[in-house]
């Protein structure tokens, strides 16, 4: 049995009286070391060098995500939508959620600094560095360190192996800076201490600490969705340690909060939700499977192991030797590694776990929780169990080494308040900043490799300002640019988002979301020949297509033929090419009325959505080939006209389970001979496939069919993959 004290202890009351010495000293404390921290990290990143109106970072991955949605903050106001991605549509991130609300606020108030999307979106990256030195140090004064330990262990937190390692291109896991709040009050709780509860078995409601947990509570569920399952995690591992302990009344304040977390939760959901409504829930933009938990989970030799690019070359080494080929967990680009000090610490919490005999304290507190922790983010450990029984959209679980980074620094520092004395503390604590700071930077940092980095990346953005500034003094206002080639959004490589930034009123073809019309009309625009292909182009009114080099030779030499030579930027890493005077052949061949017959057509085609746990394959005409689905799923028709169309449905529905299963399909929203459409095929191994075929009166928005697949019969054997049902060969055609 475990058993903790509770955990009493208050940060010194800030005095500032004239003459209030201990004020002075206490305000110091926050102050001098966000001023050390924020010139550090502005010397690391090469941000003193830097062009503010240029991105930090520069590269196309997940930054070239987040820039355009402070862009679309400045244009539209929302984050979620941009309308100048996505075309011939816009750009709505209804569902691809991005609930990360207390970082957009932030970066709203940068905003009203200076209109500058892209320096808001530096600002706040390099404020991610001293925010979580300012509120660690708080946080482990509240836990009872020492000043200087509280200090030095908050300054090796804010530049943490993890932080350097998202960067930019994580951005908002970079902003782990609230992490910290829940976590105390996780080590408080597990204690017994309660805000909701006094000594005396009392309610303590309505009172400020109980207000304040709540809050915190809510601020955490706003500050990112991974963080969020990280506190709730914590905090109910503590409950667990409070409900064995003798404080039991840290258990109801771990499930108070937690509630807390899931309430703010389901509520910043509920534009998503409302969107899911209207729309249908697209499953195939975040599809997850439950075994990406052990693909990206936590092996707990990286915790230990030197971070990359080591100062110590054979530490480097080491490292490099582990990161070769095949090597099991955790993202390849993220480093999970906690630096030499917290990687004590971490050891050391899980030897005193399993030490019998160790008096209780709040280390040992801090014990308990690394090892609770540790089991969930293992890989093979209950984050997979997780995943499996509850839901698996939770997958990278080594993530959780900024969690056990933040208990191991502060079990370090209540080892340098009981071995170092008093005097030698503020020594002892400078010189582990120092060693810290060598440690778990990278070589690149405060080095010539920096510089030569910001240069190369402010040449590469100053190429892209030129090329794209040139094709919008070259296109009319608000002409539309299709981007080769084509790139499924999101969670993808974002290099085709390098147009928006650059560019005040040209439309571009990406970021129409995966699975919905938009998206469907670009797959199918980009399968069909090069003629083809640039026809529905100017029937749309697309006046430019742009490729993304390397190119498909082939593909690019027949633009090229078609449209004539195209222009390249400096660094033959983009070419553009007008298709003005192609539309104008096409009009001028096939006749004005014919054109605008042919243009209303292509506009007025009826969108086909396949949503929920299916998967998609095969490009066949203007809809997928073969769809493969689970249990479940939905069949949306999208009628862009505002009139009731006939239209005919047909395809061939067989079971891919092996096993005798019933297939219904009903239909909602439009009907069959003026009533509502219901089939239901048995179909199993005697049955290899059944023709669908119904003729529907579709009205003006969306309606569409329901698929369900019941196994009347369970298999032998199970399959390891959950498909159940496909659907062959489907077609949706108009009758005139």
């Amino acid at each position: 049995m475990i058993t903790v004290p509770s955990l009493r202890v208050a940060v010194p009351a800030l005095r500032f009286g004239a003459g209030s010495r201990v004020g002075l000293l206490a305000l110091a404390l926050y102050v001098v070391p966000t001023i050390f921290v924020t010139a550090v990290a502005t010397w690391g990143l090469g941000a003193h060098r830097a062009d503010w109106h240029v991105p930090f970072e520069y590269d196309g991955d997940d930054s070239l995500l987040i820039l355009p949605m402070v862009q679309g903050a400045v244009e539209t106001g929302s984050f979620w939508r941009h309308d100048r991605l996505g075309a011939p549509g816009t750009q709505s991130l209804g569902d691809f959620p991005v609930i990360d609300n207390w970082h957009f606020a932030a970066l709203r108030v940068l905003l009203l600094i200076d209109r500058d999307p892209i320096w808001a979106f530096n600002a706040y990256h390099l404020l991610t560095y001293p925010l979580a030195s300012l509120v660690a140090t708080a946080c482990f004064r509240r836990l009872g360190l020492s000043g200087p330990a509280a200090v030095a262990m908050a300054v090796l937190f804010a530049f943490a192996p993890y932080h350097l390692s998202r960067g930019l291109h994580h951005y908002f896991l970079s902003a782990y800076y609230l992490l910290p709040i829940p976590l105390t009050l996780a080590v408080r709780f597990a204690g017994g201490w309660s805000p909701f509860v006094g000594t005396d078995g009392r309610t303590r409601l309505p009172s400020a600490p109980a207000l304040g947990t709540l809050v915190a509570g809510l601020v955490t569920s706003a500050a990112g969705a991974y963080y969020a399952f990280f506190a709730c995690v914590v905090l109910a591992i503590a409950g667990l340690l409070a409900a064995f302990g003798p404080g039991r009344r840290g258990v109801i304040a771990a499930g108070a909060t937690v509630a807390a977390i899931v309430a703010g939760g389901i509520t910043q959901h509920v534009p998503a939700a409302t969107h899911a409504a209207e729309h249908g829930h697209n499953e195939q933009v975040h599809m997850r499977v439950a075994k990406l938990a052990d693909a990206f989970g936590l092996p707990l030799i990286q915790l230990v192991l030197p971070v990359p690019e080591h100062r110590i070359y054979a530490l480097a080494r080491l490292r490099a030797v582990y990161e070769g080929e095949g090597r099991p967990g955790a993202f390849p680009s993220e480093s999970v590694a906690l630096g030499t000090v917290a990687a004590a610490g971490w050891v050391a919490l899980v030897v005193l776990a399993l030490v019998p005999g160790v008096r209780p304290g709040p280390v040992r507190v801090l014990a308990a929780l690394t090892v609770g922790v540790s089991l969930v983010a293992v890989t093979g450990g209950g984050g997979s169990l997780f995943n499996y029984l509850v839901t698996a959209q939770v997958r990278a679980y080594a993530r959780f080494a900024i969690v056990l980074a933040f208990f191991a620094l502060a079990a370090v520092g209540f080892a340098l308040d009981r071995v170092v004395p008093g005097r030698l503390k503020i020594l002892a604590c400078g010189l582990l900043v120092a060693f810290g700071l060598w440690d778990q930077t990278p070589r690149s940092w405060f080095a010539s490799a920096t510089a030569n980095k910001t240069r190369a990346r402010e040449e590469r953005f100053a190429s892209d300002r030129t090329f794209f500034g040139a094709m919008e003094a070259s296109l009319p206002p608000g002409g539309m640019v299709f981007q080769l080639p084509f790139v499924p959004f999101p969670e993808c490589h974002y290099q085709h988002v390098r147009g928006v930034t650059h560019t005040k009123s040209l439309r571009f073809s990406f970021g129409a979301m995966m699975g919905r019309v938009e998206d469907q009309w670009a797959r199918a625009t980009v399968a069909r020949p090069t003629d083809e292909m640039l026809d529905r182009l100017a029937l749309r009114d697309f006046v430019a297509v742009s490729y993304l080099l390397p190119a498909d030779p082939a593909h690019l030499a027949a633009l090229t033929d078609r449209l004539g030579p195209g222009t390249e930027d400096s660094r033959k890493t983009l070419v553009w090419f007008d298709i003005r005077p192609w539309g104008e052949r096409m009009r001028a061949h096939l006749g004005p009325d014919e054109f605008a017959r042919r243009a209303t057509a292509d506009r007025e085609a009826i969108g086909v959505e396949w949503l929920g746990p299916i998967k998609s394959y095969q490009p066949y005409g203007q809809e997928w080939k073969l769809h493969v689905g689970e249990t479940s799923a939905e069949i949306h028709f999208v009628n862009p006209t505002d009139r009731v169309r006939r239209v005919r449905v047909t395809g061939l529905v067989s079971s891919i389970a092996a096993c005798r299963t019933a297939l219904t399909i009903t239909s909602f929203g439009l009907t069959a001979d003026g009533a509502p459409w219901r089939a239901r095929y048995d179909l199993g191994p005697a049955v290899d496939h059944a023709p669908l075929a119904a003729t529907f009166d579709l009205p003006p928005g969306r309606s569409g069919l329901k698929i369900r697949c019941d196994v009347t019969k369970p298999p032998a054997r199970f399959p390891h993959e959950p498909d159940r049902f496909a659907v062959d060969e489907f077609r949706v055609e108009e009758i005139p």
